[in-house]
């Protein structure tokens, strides 16, 4: 069974975008519900205000406010209780951007690696970061595989991994592009719509 878990919470520096990203997670996951043979079940966990009103019926809901985001998924781990083999994943409205057959792939990766991230093919542009004196290295960013954030799996009692930069982690590859993180208001791409359809139509 696959428990995916939609962690929220009030934002202090971009208060309101939780609604304004809600749709693309939940439209996303209903799409992958449809196409998923195995059993899964929702979790919601921490402020329920912060999501949309209606969710459907199924879909189950941890009130919780741990103060870190790790303690309110370790709480919501304990109160899921999951059996050996069961697969957590994890689903953050703050990264909007994921393909069709993504849960099913980070699923499969985690069962074989114990834990997995997911990656983007993008540019690490360190050469345009400007230093003091507005100088820069002359290098060019190489195409390069960058952690996005899109969803996290592990193992039953395996969660800290996720948090361990340092440890080894399965990966998948969400699309070719730049991540996409949302913590403050410059960080909305400008057709985040358009770029959400074209990865769930597999149109990259």
């Amino acid at each position: 069974m696959l428990h995916v878990l939609i962690t929220v919470k009030p934002s202090t520096r971009y208060p309101g975008k939780n609604a304004l990203l809600a749709g693309y997670t939940l439209a996303w996951l209903a799409w992958e519900l449809l196409h998923e043979a195995e059993p899964v079940q929702v979790w919601t966990v921490g402020a329920r205000a912060e999501l949309p009103e209606l969710l459907p019926p199924a879909w189950r809901h941890i009130e919780c406010a741990t103060g870190s985001h790790r303690g309110d998924i370790e709480h919501a781990e304990a109160v899921i209780c999951p059996a050996a083999g069961d697969v957590l994943v994890l689903a953050q409205l703050t990264q909007p951007l994921r393909r069709r057959g993504l849960l099913h792939e980070v699923a499969a990766c985690t069962r074989e690696h114990g834990c997995a991230v997911t990656g983007c093919l993008g540019r690490q542009d360190d050469w345009r970061t400007l230093g003091e004196g507005g100088r820069w290295q002359p290098q060019k960013g190489q195409r390069v595989l960058l952690h996005d954030g899109a969803l996290y799996g592990w193992l039953p009692g395996k969660v800290g991994a996720i948090f361990t930069p340092g440890a080894e982690h399965g990966v998948v590859i969400n699309y070719a592009g730049q991540p996409v993180d949302v913590d403050e208001v410059a960080d909305m791409p400008p057709d985040l719509p358009g770029g959400f359809m074209r990865l769930l139509l597999n149109q990259q």
